[in-house]
């Protein structure tokens, strides 16, 4: 029996060592997952940190830009991705593991720059636009006929994207409303500083987990199963309700 139970030990001892580590990516977003004093924090990332603990799984959380994030997340098929949008034209790009909430995308523009009046989504392309770089708006754009560097131009950053709104390099900016009076506070604006257009906008999307489309099904079945079990527990459900807490856009009309 001793013998046996040292053997049991020892091939368990070998599973977790030859278990890979994952790597969890995803682009730097204020309020979803962001820096703060070296640390990683955020709603979106409070729910994706608490559910891989619980998956028993060995797991590494990385932040940087969105392009870079998505280069990282396609060269290894140990990855996964957070806080992306679900979309027809990634649907076999990703395994969809885990939906964290409900985007609600919008254009706006800057309220020291004088008001332009456009008429609905097509006519965005008489004028100048942004986006953030491989971001679900970016996308959109692509697949709605746009033409980047002609119809729109691409900016790495948040912080970028609010920068050229305030001093009129582009007309309008295009991205998720419900978080923007939180990136314009972290920013250093008042939370109001963009106003909505009153137009509607294609492919209001969910954000989720995702995993390599190679990502082991074991472990992406672990990381459902866990979720799932973690739904029940009042603590986490509130953290998945706090990941986008108002999906109706909170601007000053």
């Amino acid at each position: 029996m001793r013998i046996l139970l040292l053997m049991l030990i020892l091939l368990s001892t070998l599973a977790s060592a030859q278990q890979p580590t994952l790597k969890v990516y995803a682009g730097i977003t204020p309020g979803l997952q962001y820096y703060e004093n070296e640390a990683i924090t955020g709603s979106a990332f409070a729910v994706v940190d608490r559910l891989m603990a619980a998956s028993g799984l060995p797991y590494e959380i990385h932040l940087t830009n969105w392009a870079q994030a998505h280069r990282q997340f396609n060269l290894d098929p140990n990855s996964l991705v957070f806080s992306i949008s679900r979309m027809d034209s990634r649907e076999t790009k990703y395994q969809w593991l885990v939906n964290l909430a409900k985007l609600n995308l919008g254009i706006a523009q800057a309220k020291n720059r004088p008001a332009i009046s456009v008429n609905n989504f097509n006519e965005l392309r008489q004028h100048k636009l942004a986006v953030v770089r491989s971001t679900s708006t970016h996308e959109t754009l692509l697949n709605h006929g746009f033409i980047e560097n002609r119809d729109f131009t691409t900016v790495a950053t948040s912080q970028k994207l609010v920068k050229m709104a305030e001093t009129g390099m582009v007309d309008f900016v295009y991205y998720e409303s419900t978080l923007t009076p939180i990136i314009l506070s972290m920013l250093g604006y008042e939370s109001d500083f963009l106003r909505p257009l009153p137009i509607e906008v294609p492919d209001n999307t969910s954000i989720y987990l995702a995993a390599h489309p190679e990502f082991d099904s074991k472990f992406a079945d672990q990381i459902k199963d866990t979720h799932e079990k973690l739904t029940r527990v009042k603590s986490y459900q509130q953290l998945l309700d706090n990941v986008l807490p108002n999906s109706e856009p909170r601007f000053s009309q």
